[in-house]
């Protein structure tokens, strides 16, 4: 490690040695190293405009410029003009947000779920405390890094007060000044601090006695337990248990709105905050078996003569049977469930719901009393209103051969947008078009999502996977299907052929190519390649041929070493950038580079943003390729620079970098 009082003092705030990497507000922070050799290594993978003055810095959101110096220290440095206020600059001025990374991490490797980390602001910056908020009922652990007045820090201390949360487990950063005070009244306290090992910040946990001793350990070596952040001397000093928090029973990670059950009949209730259910269960794709749901209290009584959908959060666990030593139920702990209108459902077949038992009217003039549930009762009394407004308006709409986009949809039932998630819209689409039938359309084909350009929308192929159909593979693309489909819509409703309809819609697309021409003579159709200059066609969109035509359009660009962007690809597949989608843009990716094997080149990634940005979508791209994704925007990074060379030695006759 170098001597860093070595290096002469520099008071000019414009040079840092801490920055954020993915955006000026982004949470990941790193460090760079004084002395030239860890420069050297610690730029390996990076480029130099990788880094922000961060917003979680106190800092102005710019990119930072890196400097490198054999004399001074190596350091961060603003580009001129600076209007910065930042005050906080030296190697700790990030140590809040390495803590909250370092927490999360922590917390996941020990199975916790849904971890969210949040920098408060005493009014000096961000970073006067860091929350990290976890698990169901939600916890949380507070790093108190700033200074607080001892009576604030007393009302805030108080058990009551968790902004949400059902436990919250104090720790204290170097600066906050209060570790003395929580050893005084609960008999130790947890600390935090950072310390730079081989040009790293690493985090430390310590724990403080009454005796003002600490003693320090790598965060890696304490463990969760119900009360809170246990140390080793933690465990030792205090009687406390050196294992680590007892783990729950194994449980698996359910897809919401993939299992559904019928039959719920309360057994009993499990503890103060769910309730146990019998019942029928399937999952799509499998058999029907008997299992127990778990849901909250707050969550209506599911009446056992509908089918009801598991959304939200979920996970399958075991509980043993008190009469079988050697037996226990499958149980599946939910958030909620919704209950479908029908009372059959093709994805699950094997789900038969019994007869309703309607109570004999009481002979009393008392009022009876209300069933179980009245608000999920009034909640499916709506959700059938809806679906049969939205029926009715989209027969108008196919009367009119016209689209509608969903949000004018809703309103037409007396909705708001709003009050839907994405789940919900698709669940109400396909009760449009519930039951299917070979000679009935699907009227949802005609409606799409603001901002949808050309092709099928966005939410038909959740709407077909909602159906229990698989079109797009069985009867062509997406696109061709959900053009088939609005062409039966027009055709049923209208009472003609489908023949017909189609040579009506491409008379009036020839009419509008036509007027187009007249308007903006830029626009006149011309074939691919002439050398007169003219552009592609614009035609309708056709994913395949799509996808062929960017693909030939990266290998050329491979060819010449060179990245590109979307102006020069939609004008080699035919269309304007406007007209295609992120959507569109990620599946014509994805469809570039999935017939090369996973260890193949990626084209995808010689695409380009404007100003020779990279676009925001890789990490789409690879996680639907099947490749490694969920990756860090410095790995992307370095990735990205990878794949490049690689694209640039496949097709242009160089050899290819080792990396």
């Amino acid at each position: 490690m170098p001597v860093i009082d070595s290096f002469p003092d520099e008071e000019d705030t414009r040079k840092v040695q801490t920055a954020v990497v993915g955006g000026a507000g982004a949470d990941w922070p790193v460090f760079l190293p004084y002395d030239h050799d860890g420069f050297d290594r610690f730029m390996r993978g990076r480029g130099r405009d990788d880094f922000y003055c961060g917003t979680l810095l106190g800092g102005c959101g710019k990119v930072l410029t890196v400097r490198r110096s054999e004399r001074k220290k190596c350091h961060f440095a603003h580009r001129p003009p600076v209007h910065c206020r930042r005050t906080a600059v030296g190697e700790d001025s990030a140590d809040h947000l390495y803590i909250g990374q370092a927490l999360r991490r922590w917390l996941q490797q020990q199975c916790h779920q849904s971890v969210s980390v949040k920098y408060l602001d005493h009014g000096f910056g961000p970073g006067g405390a860091v929350e990290v908020r976890f698990g169901a009922p939600r916890r949380m652990i507070r790093v108190q890094m700033g200074r607080l007045a001892l009576r604030a820090w007393q009302t805030e201390r108080a058990p009551a007060l968790g902004g949400g949360a059902a436990a919250v487990h104090w720790a204290y950063g170097p600066g906050s000044g209060l570790a003395h005070n929580e050893a005084s009244e609960h008999g130790h306290a947890i600390r935090f601090e950072c310390r730079t090992v081989d040009d790293l910040r690493e985090v430390y946990v310590g724990t403080q006695m009454t005796d003002h001793s600490v003693e320090w350990v790598p965060l890696a070596e304490a463990h969760l337990d119900a009360t809170g952040i246990v140390t080793p001397q933690l465990a030792e000093q205090v009687g406390m248990r050196a294992e680590a928090e007892p783990q729950a029973p194994v449980a698996f990670p359910l897809l919401p709105g993939s299992i559904a059950f019928t039959g719920g009949i309360e057994v009993t209730a499990q503890g103060d905050e769910s309730r146990l259910y019998d019942a029928d269960v399937q999952p799509r794709g499998s058999v029907l078996i008997r299992a127990r749901i778990s849901l909250p209290r707050g969550v209506a009584q599911p009446q056992p003569h509908r089918i009801h959908v598991i959304d939200g959060m979920a996970h399958l666990s075991t509980l043993p049977m008190p009469s079988e030593a050697d037996a226990s139920w499958l149980v599946i702990h939910a958030d909620g469930c919704s209950p479908l209108a029908e009372t059959r459902d093709p994805r699950w077949p094997d789900l038969k719901p019994p007869e309703q038992v309607l109570e004999p009217p009481a002979e009393e003039a008392a009022a009876p009393a209300l069933a179980p549930g009245p608000d999920v009762a009034e909640r499916a009394t709506r959700k059938v209103s809806i679906v049969q407004a939205f029926r009715a308006r989209l027969t108008q709409i196919a009367h009119a051969r016209g689209v509608i986009n969903w949000e004018k949809l809703v309103s037409h039932a007396g909705a708001a947008p709003g009050e839907f998630s994405p789940a919900d819209r698709v669940r109400l689409l396909a009760a449009v078009d519930y039951p299917r039938a070979a000679d009935k359309p699907i009227l949802s084909s005609l409606v799409k999502i603001q901002g949808d350009a050309i092709g099928a929308p966005r939410l038909f192929a959740d709407i077909l996977a909602e159906l229990g159909r698989d079109d797009a593979t069985e009867e062509g693309t997406l696109d061709e299907v959900h053009e088939r489909e609005m062409h039966r819509a027009y055709a049923l409703v209208r009472g003609e052929t489908v023949d017909v309809v189609v040579q009506s819609l491409r008379a009036q697309e020839e009419r509008r190519l036509t007027a187009g021409k007249a308007v903006h003579g830029a626009r006149t159709p011309a074939t691919v390649g002439n050398k007169a200059g003219g552009r592609a066609p614009i035609r309708r969109y056709n994913h395949q041929a799509a996808v062929r035509a960017v693909r030939k359009a990266l290998m050329d660009a491979a060819e010449h070493q060179r990245c590109v962007g979307w102006q020069f690809l939609a004008a080699a597949a035919g269309h304007d950038p406007d007209e295609l989608t992120v959507s569109h843009r990620i599946s014509i990716l994805v469809g570039v580079d999935r017939a090369d094997s996973p260890s193949g080149v990626l084209l995808s990634f010689l695409v380009i943003g404007p100003g020779h940005t990279p676009v925001p979508y890789f990490d789409k791209v690879l996680k639907q390729l099947g490749r490694p994704h969920g990756l860090r925007p410095i790995e992307l990074g370095a990735l990205r620079k990878t794949e490049q060379a690689r694209a640039f030695a496949a097709h242009g006759g160089i050899s290819a970098p080792k990396f």
